[in-house]
């Protein structure tokens, strides 16, 4: 729904719920869109589904506050409304899922323990609870872990995508139903003021951190319940007449309640947080994530995120702001890779080259890494080749007769570690177990390292808006729409998947925000469209790619 543009178009079934109309031919939509990409490669044509971005809901996303409590949490419900008529006219190419809750390993591999089971538990000081600004509940909680499992599962899907074109045999049926092609979004997160310890304006766990931390680490797809084999084996989706499906209580308890305290936890002094240490891709896995761009344009800069990535020995995250550099947080405020901190009251010509120069910055950063990342690779791959060439010459010189006790049988291939205690090479012996279901293509080799990609995490906030209360930029709709396509052509252009996440929106009156809310996501859903038009071409923004 572009700024100005008409409603939805009036007509079909109250209640309808379907994705957009069917495929255009492959060489109109190519020609609408401006043509393939150089960087993206041929792919076969298929017979899928029309594209269209999952949009990440649950009802719980709303909780009632006191009277005059000045967070707007009644724009959830109104993006919503506004998202299904949309979607039930068949003007928006996006499709209403059910987020999933968080457990409380996800939510650890970037919080304390201790913080996580204090909040879950409802302990936090009422001075803490105020520096969060809502008041605890268990509603509250059940809130938190949906929004943090709405953009985990986002994530996973748009991953997914990626790692299911890279495994197909060129000429493949594609029968999946990766319908987003790569492209994801929730209807909330973006919490980017949550620290691993604590959280602030009004963000509890920080599903940013998260999902990166889950990505890099390779346990993005290691989630309760969550397979491989296409997004329908565990997507649930929005059905007709309902809100959303069940709203059950955090405080519940059962398989479905409030996540389980973990059996490590410690006091967060003490606590050493889970980070991606591991650069070398897992044989099994469905792919791994090399890099993980995080790109923020709410008008806060997103301290809590640049604090829990920026403490990772490990630099595969990368932070991208672009805020109002007089506005919130104030003390508490964390550096990011790349900070632009813009002036009040900022024209709309000159915040979007601030967007093209962050964007442009984040590219090089990320290539630099790249490049370092390539090298490391090269040189653990030099040792254990010299490694085998040393063990094969201590066979010949000592022949010894193989131990039936010992793991080593004949026809195993020699081990070896990387300095980080990753697995590097052809590591895995040969009899080692590896499930069927994490090979995506047919008569897939389980030694073989998984497909690699980049992920882009993109905080959409809309508080930049002229008529935003909390905000001093005073940008147009139109303005956030072109910063949209920037960022949306960016992800293109590189053939990057991307996640996207709703941040803060709070104009007076609230339909301000809510209109530039269903933006985004309708021009998620139309990027969707257009991978499918013209082939993902799932690449990496690298100098090469790594072999």
């Amino acid at each position: 729904l572009k700024p100005g543009s008409a409603g939805p178009r009036r007509g079909s079934p109250k209640g309808s719920l379907r994705c957009a109309g069917g495929l255009a031919s492959r060489g109109a939509s190519a020609a609408r869109a401006g043509g393939r990409p150089a960087m993206m490669r041929s792919q076969p044509a298929r017979s899928v589904a029309s594209a269209a971005a999952r949009v990440f809901f649950h009802p719980s996303y709303h909780v009632d506050l006191p009277a005059k409590h000045r967070f707007p949490m009644e724009r959830y419900r109104a993006v919503h409304r506004l998202l299904r008529r949309l979607q039930e006219a068949e003007a928006a190419p996006i499709r209403l899922a059910l987020s999933p809750r968080a457990t409380a390993l996800e939510l650890t591999r970037a919080h304390c323990p201790e913080y996580v089971n204090a909040f879950v538990q409802g302990r936090l000081s009422e001075a803490h609870q105020r520096e969060i600004g809502f008041p605890w509940s268990p509603d509250f909680v059940e809130r938190t872990l949906r929004i943090t499992g709405g953009t985990l599962e986002a994530a996973r899907l748009a991953v997914q995508a990626a790692a299911h074109d890279r495994s197909q045999p060129t000429g493949a049926d594609s029968r999946h139903d990766v319908i987003g092609w790569g492209v994801e979004a929730n209807q909330a997160g973006g919490t980017h003021h949550a620290f691993a310890d604590r959280g602030e304006g009004f963000c509890v766990f920080n599903d940013a951190a998260v999902v990166a931390r889950a990505a890099l680490t390779g346990t993005l797809f290691a989630r309760s319940g969550v397979g491989t084999q296409g997004a329908g084996s565990s997507v649930r989706e929005e059905q007709d007449g309902s809100a959303g499906g069940s709203h059950r209580s955090a405080g519940s308890g059962g398989a479905g309640g409030r996540p389980r305290s973990p059996s490590d936890a410690t006091s967060c002094s003490d606590w050493q947080p889970n980070a991606p240490a591991d650069r070398s891709p897992r044989p099994g896995l469905p792919v791994r994530v090399r890099l993980v761009y995080i790109v923020d344009l709410d008008v806060h800069q997103g301290n809590g995120t640049a604090a829990i990535l920026g403490s990772d020995a490990d630099s595969r995250a990368l932070t991208l702001s672009v805020h109002a550099e007089r506005n919130y947080p104030w003390r508490t405020r964390s550096p990011s890779d790349i900070d632009i901190g813009l002036a009040d009251d900022v024209t709309d010509e000159g915040y979007l080259a601030a967007v093209q120069k962050g964007l442009s910055a984040l590219e090089e950063r990320g290539k630099a890494v790249a490049a370092t990342l390539a090298e490391e690779r090269k040189d653990r791959d030099r040792g254990c080749s010299r490694g085998s060439e040393l063990q094969s010459e201590a066979r010949e010189d000592h022949p010894a007769e193989p131990d039936p006790s010992s793991p080593a049988q004949p026809g195993q291939q020699p081990l070896c570690t990387s300095p980080d205690g990753g697995l590097a090479c052809d590591s895995t012996p040969r009899g080692s177990t590896v499930e069927p279901e994490a090979l995506l293509s047919a008569g897939g080799d389980p030694l073989a390292p998984p497909p690699e990609v980049d992920l882009v995490l993109f905080q959409a906030g809309v508080d930049p808006l002229r008529s935003d209360r909390l905000g001093r930029l005073g940008l147009s709709r139109t303005a956030l729409h072109k910063r949209n396509e920037i960022v949306f052509e960016w992800c293109f252009q590189r053939g990057l998947p991307v996640v996207v996440m709703m941040g803060g929106g709070y104009s007076r009156p609230i339909e301000h925000s809510v209109r530039a809310h269903a933006d985004v996501f309708m021009q998620a859903g139309q990027l969707a469209k257009r991978r499918q038009a013209v082939g993902a071409g799932w690449s990496l923004l690298a100098p090469e790619p790594l072999a």
